[in-house]
């Protein structure tokens, strides 16, 4: 059976373990007088073996991240479902009273495409009988930032009233509102307005029943801890609505946080209380977004990483609700951890780094790769490596690198390049193809190592060489 990708290129880092042992102890200069040219060849291949681990690291850690990237965008696509397919409509004014976010449901009570709907002013969609209520209700409710509620008579896209109870919000200069339609579904005909709340208000408790059942057939499918948090004045808090991923995230059962929050306080990392306390507060105060990362600290002493994003709500009692979702974000925390220690360790080694996109253009190089060539990061970005070429670099060579980039296969070998400044240098340099996991061509990663000095040695070297023989063979000549 074969191996899968990602287990060869982890067997093959562990093979070479103890040449990067030997490798990372190795002097960054070339003594011409201590060492023969058979040692600088080996040192410099010790180096590039330590080098394509690296470079094989890296590929694991990619597929890490893009797996990670796949399961957050999979979250964001649960709730952005749960945001257009609610079964209360939900849209929100700014300051000057136009549509700048509208969900699905709320499209369909008025027949309309969303994008029909927004930057709309609110006011075309009244009836004319209820412009007047709503205008005096719009401006007391600038001055308010309670939660309130109003019944209105809108229209839809056939002109068609329908009766509408609105739960508004005042956050931050933009107006929250909830639409709960209250006539039936084919639309009454005129009658005034206390018969139809009378006829509809068992009707409406069934449909919210209906809608709490399925927002929390939802919830517990999601892997995020999805929860209504309450801050009483008192200071007492509790969770009136925890999902069942509490189990797996907080190991801590939804009973036990319901009536008292406490003890997901006490799990919250010592290091991190002042900062979980002071960003809690300033999104009660302020009734701002609750948008936090913190640790928490379990019993057997591991540490994990949690994400809060939530939304607050003033209550009538002076309470602040929030409605969010906690994230366990440690394997992101880790992994951006390890990527950024790699990218470090990419910008102190000697050797130039390039990385290309599947059309060989530069998206990123090692501070190395300035050094070496002159070129600064900003000039390089968007081009083709062409630009190192010269007139004393070698046909044959760069025939061998277009044809082992379009075979997708590795190649190393040494020409002469140029830099910024018409200088020319020799180049021992890699290419390796980076492949996706369709085996999808994503990137080459490219090494460039200056080994100018040592040319300039092994042609000592071979003049010494040369000398001494003929030194020899004028010896002989004599003693004959």
């Amino acid at each position: 059976m074969k191996k899968s990708k990602s287990a060869h290129i982890k067997q093959k880092a562990t093979g070479n373990n103890i040449m990067n042992s030997n490798a990372s102890s190795m002097p960054d200069s070339v003594e011409p007088v201590d060492q023969t040219p058979e040692q600088i060849i080996s040192e410099l291949h010790l180096r590039q073996i330590d080098l394509e681990v690296r470079q094989i690291e890296l590929e694991i850690q990619n597929e890490h991240l893009r797996n990670m990237q796949i399961k957050y965008e999979e979250s964001s696509n649960h709730y952005n479902d749960l945001f257009d397919n609610a079964p209360v409509g939900y849209l929100t004014l700014n300051d000057k009273g136009l549509i700048t976010e509208i969900n699905l449901t709320a499209a369909e009570m008025f027949g309309l495409a969303r994008q029909d709907l927004l930057s709309r002013h609110f006011t075309t969609l009244l009836t004319a009988k209820d412009s007047d209520r709503w205008y005096l209700f719009y401006c007391k409710k600038l001055d308010n930032i309670q939660r309130e509620k109003i019944i209105l008579s809108l229209k839809d896209c056939n002109n068609v009233d329908f009766l509408v109870q609105l739960d508004c919000l005042y956050v931050n200069s933009m107006l929250r509102i909830t639409l709960t339609e209250i006539s039936t579904p084919r639309r009454l005909e005129p009658a005034s307005t206390d018969d139809l709340l009378l006829a509809e208000l068992d009707q409406m408790e069934i449909a919210q029943h209906a809608a709490q059942t399925r927002l929390h057939n939802i919830a517990r499918s999601l892997p995020e801890v999805v929860f209504q948090y309450c801050l009483r004045p008192d200071g007492n808090a509790c969770f009136p609505y925890i999902s069942d991923a509490a189990y797996n995230i907080l190991r801590l059962s939804p009973d036990e946080l319901r009536d008292n929050a406490d003890r997901l306080f006490y799990l919250v990392h010592p290091t991190d209380h002042a900062g979980y306390c002071k960003s809690l507060e300033q999104s009660a105060q302020n009734l701002t977004p609750w948008d936090h990362e913190y640790r928490v600290k379990f019993d057997d002493g591991t540490t994990h990483w949690l994400l809060a994003n939530a939304l607050p709500q003033r209550e009538e009692d002076g309470s602040t609700l929030w409605h969010g979702f906690f994230t366990d974000i440690t394997p992101h925390k880790q992994l951006k951890d390890r990527l950024r220690c790699d990218n470090l360790a990419l910008n102190v080694i000697s050797q130039g780094v390039l990385i290309t996109d599947a059309d060989h253009n530069i998206i990123w190089a090692n501070n190395a790769f300035e050094l070496i060539t002159g070129y600064n990061k900003t000039e390089i970005l968007g081009q083709n490596c062409r630009f190192l070429q010269g007139p004393f670099t070698d046909q044959q060579t760069l025939n061998q690198i277009r044809l082992a980039l379009a075979n997708l296969t590795p190649f190393s070998g040494e020409l002469i390049n140029l830099r910024k400044d018409t200088t020319t240098f020799w180049n021992e340099l890699t290419i390796t193809p980076l492949f996706d996991e369709q085996g999808q061509i994503t990137n080459f990663i490219s090494t460039l190592r200056d080994i100018t000095g040592r040319k300039q040695l092994e042609k000592q070297l071979k003049v010494s060489h040369t000398f001494t023989l003929d030194i020899i063979k004028s010896l002989n000549s004599s003693l004959l």
